[in-house]
């Protein structure tokens, strides 16, 4: 059995699939980003880690 439980709403659930894309009861989306993968894509490009300007100075498209 594939047992689900959403973290949002605390809905409990047995999936047809492995990986759903979605909480059938309050429909809360589970392939998007966390806010916890945002704080730490910001804590990167703090860090200078990752960096989303273009480093090579190439504006063009």
């Amino acid at each position: 059995m594939n047992e689900q439980k959403c973290d949002f709403c605390e809905y409990d659930w047995v999936s047809r699939v492995e990986a759903p894309k979605a909480c059938p009861r309050c429909k809360r989306r589970f392939d998007y980003p966390s806010v916890n993968g945002v704080e730490d894509l910001k804590s990167m490009v703090e860090d200078n880690e990752f960096s989303l300007s273009n480093d090579e100075g190439n504006n063009s498209l």
